[in-house]
């Protein structure tokens, strides 16, 4: 029995090595594509403000080249890597929300699916925590410093029909947001949240 679970150790040892690997290349492409769309930025190809693009792609560059240096010198064997990745996921992930609001909405499934893949619940949970934490802070983060996102500012609530005046080639709003804390949580966090649950 004593011989079976020592087995056991070494065979969830070596998938979660493995799965760090993975998760490391995941890091790689997450850096290389933010160095991609700044340079893309830069050539004026992108339209995003530059101050914020650069911002954003100089903290989430820092945070991945880091990250992959420490991974060359620790053991990826060890317990607490797996945590030490998905972390970092999870700050590039959410600074990128922050910078960049619409754009990177699909990454915040990014951490919890980087998880998944692990043999560990408890890593799984504190993921989904984060990632709420995460969604939290790059909903209203993103209002206040990053890309203007017209809706959050607006609160749009139709087709574009509704507020498009094409006599005058303009658009008309009326609504401005009066209470961003309040209405950028209830319409943009508890709706993303909920669909993050239901991964």
């Amino acid at each position: 029995y004593k011989k079976m679970l020592e087995e056991a150790k070494i065979y969830i040892d070596n998938v979660n090595y493995n799965i760090n690997k993975y998760t490391l290349k995941c890091i790689k492409g997450m850096l290389i594509a933010t160095i991609v769309v700044w340079a893309l930025n830069l050539l004026n190809i992108f339209i995003i403000e530059p101050n914020i693009m650069a911002i954003g792609a100089s903290v989430s560059i820092t945070v991945c080249v880091i990250t992959l240096l420490i991974a060359r010198v620790i053991d990826l064997n060890k317990d607490w890597v797996k945590y030490f990745l998905i972390t970092a996921v999870l700050i590039v992930v959410t600074d990128m929300g922050i910078e960049l609001t619409y754009h990177t909405i699909m990454l915040f499934v990014l951490p919890i699916l980087l998880a998944a893949q692990y043999t560990d619940k408890k890593l799984l949970t504190y993921t989904y925590v984060l990632s709420l934490i995460s969604m939290i802070v790059s909903a209203l983060g993103g209002y206040f410093f990053g890309l203007c996102d017209a809706n959050m500012l607006f609160l749009t609530k139709g087709p574009t029909a509704e507020y498009l005046d094409i006599a005058q080639r303009k658009m008309t709003f009326t609504n401005i947001n009066p209470n961003p804390w309040y209405t950028v949580t209830l319409y943009f966090v508890v709706p993303r949240c909920i669909l993050l649950t239901l991964l």
